[in-house]
């Protein structure tokens, strides 16, 4: 079965940093573009390579029955695949220390929505106890403030 054996146009990376004892350098995750056999049917899978540079140069090629497919279980390949070749290599790789793995969003990204969607909470609490109870004036307060949090995030269309 065919498979793609280079890395070919690059569609996403990642810089990780690979530490073993006291010394650290970069490593980088690499995407390729999802590709198919030359005349393949329209049956035949995607293939998406991955190499992870700095820790091995072997390209993985990673099957699905679309693009998408293959970019998606690529990326789920890549993060049990990174942590291996480190320890492979006798030490570990992260994006930022403390972070859930090399892949998934930072842990300040997360603490983020965290604090975010606490916030927005409390204020629905709120709400719901001033409409119980009639209290206009608060009501007011409290729809201002969800203005407040709402709009940093809307999308403009």
């Amino acid at each position: 079965m065919w498979q793609a054996t280079e890395i070919g146009n690059v569609v996403a990376e990642r810089e990780v940093v690979f530490e073993r004892g006291e010394t650290r350098k970069s490593v980088t995750l690499l995407v390729g573009q999802p590709v198919r056999a030359p005349g393949a049917s329209e049956d035949d899978f995607w293939w998406c390579p991955i190499m992870v540079r700095g820790l091995s140069e072997r390209v993985y090629s990673i099957g699905g029955v679309d693009s998408l497919q293959a970019i998606l279980l690529a990326l789920g390949f890549a993060r049990s695949l990174l942590p291996e070749l480190a320890e492979s290599g006798g030490g570990r790789v992260y994006w930022e220390e403390g972070d859930l793995d090399c892949l998934s969003p930072s842990r300040g990204m997360i603490d983020a929505y965290a604090t975010h969607s606490a916030e927005v909470l409390q204020v629905v609490r709120e709400l719901t106890d001033a409409l119980g109870g009639g209290d206009i004036e608060k009501v007011t307060r409290l729809r201002r403030r969800i203005e407040a949090l709402e709009s940093p995030h809307r999308h403009q269309t």
